[in-house]
């Protein structure tokens, strides 16, 4: 069932200098800004995981009942991958780097 007050539309490589002005400005070694900045990195060296993450989203923004049950369904595999993030992390040495904006 696909929710009509929703569309999926493909990413645009504008979006970084589009949504720049409205994009907290991340900072090295600032507690839960690493988060974000762990998650990306994890990300960019798995595609097949950062894949299999796309396609959960796309398959709950389309599935879904409740759009506001999307944040509680997601929670899990966001654990699950940072969790692996951390493990990586501490394997290959990762320093955060530089935010997208």
């Amino acid at each position: 069932m696909t929710n009509p007050k929703y569309q999926i539309v493909d990413y645009k490589e504008s979006w970084p200098q589009e949504f720049a002005q409205i994009a907290r400005q991340l900072r090295e070694g600032l507690g839960d800004q690493l988060y974000p900045l762990l998650f990306r990195d994890c990300l960019r060296s798995h595609p097949k995981t950062a894949e299999a993450y796309a396609h959960l989203k796309r398959m709950l923004a389309e599935h879904l009942a409740e759009p506001s049950m999307y944040p509680d369904v997601k929670d899990p595999a966001v654990d699950l991958i940072y969790l692996a993030a951390e493990d990586w992390a501490e394997q290959t040495n990762w320093k955060p780097g530089r935010s997208d904006f």
